[in-house]
C-alpha cells in the first residue's frame, strides 16, 4: 500500500492540472469532520436533500478507507434508513484494500475496484456518493493508479458530481475531497520537521506532514478533520502555507460538517462544533526551508449556522447570533500558556473566548515543547477588523463566531535547568 501511495505523491505536481473537473452545475458537497453521530440530523438531512431526486436516487458508498469496509457500509445504510431512505437505495462499491474480517469474503480481492466496470455503472446511476472514514491513503489507492492518474472510478464520480450528484464523506472521506489531500502529520511534528520533498514509506510513520493529490471535488483550499479532538491546527497551517494554489485551509470539528455549494462558492456550517478558517494571503515567512517563523496569517472561527464565503474566507454569523462588545485591551502583559499535564487544559477556542474576546488581552501566547528541546510559540492577536458574535440555535448547537484574528508561529528552543536545593 505504501509504495503505491508514494507513487501517487511523486506524481502530485504533474497531476495537479488534471484534478479540477469542469463545473457546469456541480452538486452539493457534505464534508464531515469525523465521528458524525447518527442522530446529527442536520448533516444527514443535508446529504439527502442534496440528491437530485431525494425520493428515489441511490447513494453509492465507497468504503475503501475503512479497515472493515462492509461493516462501515452497513453502518451508513442503517443511518440512512433511520432518515427514511430505503435500504435498497444504498449500494456498496466493491473497492477495498484490506479484508473485512467481519465477513466471510476476502474484500482485499476488491483492490482492482478502481477499474471495475460494474462499479462505474453503479456510480453513473447514483444520485449521491459517500466516502467513509478510515485511512485516506487506502481510498487514494482506488482513486488513482500506480502512475498517479485518476482511475475510471474517480472519473465516474467526478462526472456525476458535475452532473449534479451530491458527494460527501466524513473523516478520511473528508480528507480526500480537496485538490490537495493531507495524508499524514501530527500537529506538532508537522510544524517542527521539514516536509519530505518526495515522501517514501518510512516518512509515513514519522509524524511529518505528507501531502498528495486529492479527488478534486472541493477547489477552494485544503481540508483537515477531527480538528478539535486531535489538535491539528499546526498541520493545517503548514499544509496551507505549502500550497501555492490555495490560500485557505478549513479545519472541521468532529460531529460537524461543511455544506458546500460549489457553484456559488459558499459554505454553511452544521453540527455540534465549528470550522476553523486559515487564510495565508498576507502571511510572511522567513524560515526557509522550514517555512517558519510565519506571521500575518488570518484565523477565523465559524460555528453552526454560519456562512463562509469561500472566495474571501469571510464568515457571516448565523441570524440568531448577536455581536459581542469586546473589552478594550489594557496593558496586561500576555502570559505564556504552556500546553502540558500540569496546567489546566483548554482548547484553542476556549483561550480565544476567555482572553481575547471576553478578556482584556490584545494578544495571547501559547507554547508547546517538542523533542530535542524544540518549542513552538503561537501568538494570536486582535486585528482592528476583528469581530465576534455569540448565540446558540434552538437545538443548542453553535456558540462563538470570530472573524479575523492574527496568527503568528515562531520556533524556538527550551533548556530545562534544575534548581539546586
Amino acid at each position: 500500500m505504501r509504495s503505491c501511495l508514494s507513487a501517487i505523491i511523486v506524481m502530485a505536481v504533474s497531476i495537479a492540472g488534471m484534478v479540477s473537473p469542469s463545473q457546469a452545475e456541480p452538486g452539493r458537497l457534505v464534508i464531515g469532520g469525523g465521528a458524525v453521530s447518527p442522530d446529527n440530523a442536520e448533516v444527514w438531512q443535508a446529504l439527502i436533500a442534496g440528491l437530485p431526486d431525494p425520493e428515489h436516487d441511490t447513494i453509492a458508498v465507497i468504503a475503501a478507507a475503512s479497515g472493515e469496509p462492509v461493516a462501515s457500509f452497513e453502518s451508513f445504510r442503517d443511518t440512512m434508513a433511520a432518515y427514511g431512505v430505503d435500504r435498497s437505495r444504498i449500494v456498496l462499491i466493491r473497492a477495498a484494500i484490506i479484508d473485512d474480517d467481519t465477513t466471510p469474503d476476502d474484500e482485499s480481492q476488491w483492490n482492482s475496484g478502481g477499474t471495475d466496470p460494474a462499479n462505474q455503472a453503479m456510480i453513473q446511476a447514483a444520485g449521491g456518493i459517500w466516502f467513509t472514514g478510515g485511512d485516506q491513503a487506502r481510498t487514494a489507492q482506488v482513486l488513482f493508479d500506480d502512475q498517479g492518474a485518476p482511475t475510471p472510478l474517480l472519473q465516474a464520480v467526478r462526472q456525476r458530481f458535475d452532473q449534479g450528484a451530491v458527494v460527501g464523506g466524513s473523516s478520511a472521506g473528508a480528507a480526500i475531497q480537496p485538490e490537495t489531500m493531507i495524508v499524514r502529520g501530527d500537529g506538532l511534528t508537522a510544524l517542527l520537521d521539514p516536509v519530505p520533498a518526495v515522501p517514501g514509506p518510512a516518512d509515513m510513520e514519522t509524524g511529518a506532514l505528507i501531502l498528495a493529490p486529492g479527488a478534486g471535488f472541493f477547489p477552494f483550499g485544503l481540508i483537515d478533520q477531527h480538528f478539535d479532538r486531535q489538535a491539528r491546527l499546526g498541520r493545517l497551517v503548514r499544509a496551507t502555507l505549502r500550497s501555492e494554489a490555495h490560500r485557505f485551509g478549513y479545519g472541521i470539528d468532529e460531529n460537524t460538517a461543511l455544506i458546500v455549494d460549489v457553484d456559488e462558492g459558499k459554505a454553511r456550517v452544521v453540527g455540534k462544533g465549528g470550522v476553523t478558517v486559515i487564510d495565508d494571503v498576507d502571511a510572511e515567512q522567513t524560515g526557509s526551508p522550514n517555512d517558519f517563523p510565519a506571521s500575518g496569517l488570518r484565523l477565523s472561527l465559524a460555528a453552526s449556522g454560519d456562512q463562509i464565503d469561500l472566495a474571501t474566507g469571510w464568515v457571516t454569523p448565523a441570524p440568531f447570533r448577536t455581536a459581542v462588545s469586546m473589552p478594550r485591551p489594557d496593558d496586561t502583559e500576555p502570559r505564556l500558556v504552556e500546553q502540558g499535564a500540569l496546567v489546566p487544559s483548554r482548547t484553542l477556542v476556549e483561550h480565544i473566548d476567555a482572553d481575547l474576546i471576553g478578556g482584556r488581552l490584545a494578544l495571547i501566547r501559547l507554547w508547546t515543547v517538542g523533542p530535542d528541546h524544540r518549542a513552538l510559540e503561537l501568538r494570536l492577536t486582535r486585528r482592528p477588523e476583528t469581530r465576534a458574535w455569540f448565540g446558540r440555535a434552538e437545538n443548542g448547537d453553535g456558540g462563538m463566531t470570530v472573524d479575523s484574528l492574527d496568527l503568528a508561529i515562531t520556533p524556538g528552543r527550551v533548556q530545562f535547568d534544575a534548581v539546586q536545593p
